[in-house]
């Protein structure tokens, strides 16, 4: 019995042998002109090949011999969508479920097209109506997850796709969707594995390569991984820590990041260990390394600023020890002074032991002609850029690499304050600074680095060669040049504010 040259067609399709199915639609479309089967079967191959123009042609053939067949109206939806025909594609869909009111693709797919055009309400409605056909639809949990974020249902819509990429491992845009929705909630991490997913299914896709550039910017940053790496660190905080630790010690880690140094005082022998991180995200992460080491049932890890700290609740009483490092290029931009000075004022027991204890900033007049091009900006090139200027952050310090910079140390370093973490700590300081220039030139700004004392016997310095390797070098620049010759002595002006810094030429 000879088989019906349509289902030969079907068959060969199903096989896989494309081009052979291709043939035997068009030599059943000869002898039928309004095969509707196979002008649909014909549409999607031409579709899948690229050619969006003859699959439209094929499915309006087959929608004007047919007007009542919703896979029809269905398929064409799909190619309208595909070339960016929003309102024709939701007009096709809408026919489909006009014919078949059961139709749950076709409802699932105008729930994304109406919350394409931004009309998440109707695009909700038609979801659920989709879902209620078929609970599992993966299209229309995507689509619904859309529409509830568009609707500032934030907890839903990432509920609804997390049940899509369960339902459906391997569906890019809902692994997309849910990464974006992610990454806007503030969970970076959780969106770099989403949009990670995305790429493992399809490697070419391109969005997905620029959402997770975008998702790892939102991670820790990257300087945690250098700062480890900074071994003399390291072992200048160990010692540091074993040096300190008595019977009985309780310490408060602020700022654990890695939890490596609550981890050090614990392998030190304190009795018990708060480490606590504002970053969620690595404090997630300090608490999985804290278990992976065997310190679980030693170290505390607490999601929340010291300043949050409860005596008596998350920390049992004041701490013996005071650990951080909570210092940026220029100390104190990462807030150390108002951190430790509430730390140590309510939450460190009377004498308690600090690590570090003190730190001493250092300055030395510099110039940089190069740099003092954009400081402030205005001409460069020819073209004055100086509306630009606007952009720039005064208060803030510009991290350099000074031996590539042409550059001409004028003074030696020369103190410019000194900070004691085991008392309060004013929050603001200012003083006139004299400085003693070695050289003659035009000084442009100051370049700053700190000496850390973590107790009375360890210190590290990070200047250029010094100890610690991890930090920058931050450069401050003066409100105006001052030309110097060698042996004049210098008077700048020099103010800190809890976490910035000010340098005028005019004491």
């Amino acid at each position: 019995m000879n088989q019906d040259p349509f289902m030969q067609a079907v068959g060969a399709l199903r096989a896989g042998r494309v081009a052979e199915a291709e043939r035997q639609f068009l030599q059943v479309l000869q002898t039928a002109p309004a095969h509707i089967g196979a002008l649909n079967m014909l549409a999607q191959i031409r579709f899948k090949a690229g050619d969006l123009n003859e699959a439209e042609s094929l499915l309006r053939r087959a929608a004007a011999a047919d007007p009542q067949h919703p896979d029809t109206h269905y398929n064409l939806g799909r190619i309208l969508g595909a070339k960016g025909k929003r309102n024709e594609e939701i007009a096709a869909y809408r026919s489909a479920v006009a014919a078949n009111p059961r139709h749950a693709n076709a409802l699932a797919h105008l729930a994304g097209a109406l919350a394409t055009s931004v009309q998440p309400t109707e695009a909700l409605k038609t979801a659920d109506k989709a879902l209620e056909l078929d609970a599992r639809h993966p299209v229309a949990l995507n689509n619904r997850g859309t529409a509830l974020w568009q609707l500032g249902r934030r907890d839903e819509a990432i509920q609804s796709l997390r049940q899509a990429t369960a339902v459906a491992p391997d569906y890019v845009a809902a692994h997309r969707n849910l990464g974006q929705c992610l990454l806007a909630r503030g969970m970076a991490e959780d969106a770099v594995t989403a949009f990670r997913r995305a790429l493992a299914i399809d490697p070419h896709d391109r969005g997905a390569e620029g959402d997770l550039a975008m998702a790892m910017r939102d991670l820790p940053p990257p300087w945690h991984c250098s700062m480890l790496a900074d071994t003399s660190r390291n072992a200048l905080y160990r010692q540091a820590i074993e040096a300190a630790i008595r019977p009985g010690t309780l310490a408060l880690d602020i700022g654990t990041g890695s939890g490596l140094l609550a981890m050090m005082a614990a392998r030190g022998g304190a009795e018990k260990v708060v480490a606590c991180e504002a970053d969620p995200q690595l404090a997630d992460v300090a608490k999985q390394i804290v278990a992976l080491n065997g310190f679980s049932d030693r170290i505390s890890v607490i999601a929340r600023r010291s300043t949050d700290l409860k005596l008596g609740v998350d920390l049992p009483r004041r701490a013996d020890l005071v650990l951080s490092e909570i210092f940026s290029a220029d100390l104190i931009g990462e807030g150390v002074i108002p951190t430790m000075h509430h730390a140590i004022a309510e939450l460190a027991a009377p004498g308690a032991r600090v690590i570090p204890a003190r730190a001493q900033v250092y300055g030395t007049l510099v110039n940089v002609p190069e740099l003092r091009i954009t400081n402030p900006v205005g001409r460069v090139d020819g073209f004055d850029l100086s509306p630009f200027e606007r952009f720039r952050n005064k208060a803030e310090g510009m991290n350099v690499f000074l031996p590539s910079e042409e550059h001409a140390l004028l003074s030696e370093p020369t103190e410019l304050f000194t900070f004691d973490f085991t008392r309060p700590i004013e929050f603001e300081g200012e003083r006139s600074v004299a400085f003693r220039a070695t050289a003659a030139g035009a000084v442009h700004a100051v370049v700053m680095w700190y000496r850390v004392e973590l107790d009375a016997e360890r210190a590290g310095s990070t200047r250029p060669g010094g100890e610690l390797k991890h930090w920058a070098t931050p450069l401050f620049f003066l409100d105006r040049d001052i030309a110097v010759k060698p042996g004049q002595e210098v008077a700048i002006g020099v103010r800190h504010d809890r976490i910035t810094w000010r340098f005028s030429a005019d004491a």
